[in-house]
């Protein structure tokens, strides 16, 4: 566990735009899904939390991953129930 909030520090410290930039909820179609992107003329950042209890399906992912499972370029995902990624777009 302080392994993981270590990383979500680290993360902000060296991702400004999680500091200043502007908050826009993701459509997910679930209510147990939250996702958010923040974002500012110099860079965007993708937040996907699933806290239901089964597989939550994400399409045309793209952008270096923070946190959480591996990501290829334009593919399909599956965010695990109970996981999160982070998502750097540009």
């Amino acid at each position: 566990m302080y392994e993981f909030y270590k990383k979500l520090i680290e993360i902000k410290k060296e991702n400004r735009v999680l500091f200043n930039g502007k908050i826009e909820k993701i459509e997910t179609n679930s209510v147990k899904v939250a996702a958010y992107k923040v974002y500012n003329e110099q860079a965007e950042i993708d937040i996907y939390c699933n806290s239901s209890n089964i597989p939550f399906k994400i399409s045309n992912m793209r952008g270096t991953l923070l946190i959480g499972t591996t990501v290829k370029s334009g593919e399909e995902i599956y965010l695990e129930a109970g996981e999160s990624i982070i998502i750097k777009r540009k």
